[in-house]
């Protein structure tokens, strides 16, 4: 239910919740509404993708066509 998302859930001490996931040793409690919000706030934006250190000419070309394809999606 939608009131459920708003209730307060302890997760133990800092080592505990840093354990789960360190964004929440921010704070003791957590509501599943808040947890959400960081956890689509963390995976869900843009991201990076390093391949510089690729050596082959060709990967990086590929790598780079094929990021571009997906961009455009």
């Amino acid at each position: 239910m939608e009131a459920d998302l708003d209730v307060s859930i302890f997760f133990g001490d800092a080592e505990t919740r840093r354990f789960i996931h360190p964004f929440m040793e921010e704070k003791e409690d957590w509501t599943v509404r808040e947890i959400y919000a960081k956890l689509e706030q963390l995976y869900c934006g843009r991201f990076a993708l390093e391949y510089m250190h690729i050596v082959s000419i060709e990967e990086k070309c590929y790598l780079e066509q094929s990021i571009n394809d997906l961009a455009k999606l």
